[in-house]
């Protein structure tokens, strides 16, 4: 669907790669430091996220994107953003990331996975 977004999360067991099978897409794969790299892609291009590396997914055409998603590794594991967060106790949000509780309390409660 067309702005659809596949939430930031990461996989500790494979790398991920991403072909597009049709439509546009826009990829982005954080690193540590605080490094990131978009990506555009579409029919035909392969996008890389490296084992431990979050990254998101965008559906950023006009029309659906059907992509096939490989990894290196037969047992899937992934770990998202909003399961992560949520996972961990309040005072240790607020302090680590410098958030009011009035944010924490407002991030998701289980893992989105798609959304837009």
């Amino acid at each position: 669907m067309p702005g659809a977004l596949r939430e930031l999360h990461w996989h500790p067991n494979a790398d991920e790669w991403q072909f597009v099978l049709s439509g546009k897409m826009r990829t982005t794969v954080f690193a540590s430091s605080g490094r990131a790299t978009t990506v555009e892609l579409s029919e035909g291009d392969v996008g890389f996220a490296p084992m431990g590396y979050g990254h998101s997914i965008q559906n950023n055409g006009k029309e659906k994107s059907r992509v096939i998603l490989a990894f290196n590794n037969g047992e899937y594991q992934e770990i998202s953003l909003s399961s992560w967060l949520s996972s961990n106790p309040t005072r240790l949000l607020e302090t680590n990331l410098s958030l009011p509780r009035e944010v924490i309390e407002k991030l998701p409660k289980k893992e989105e996975f798609i959304f837009g």
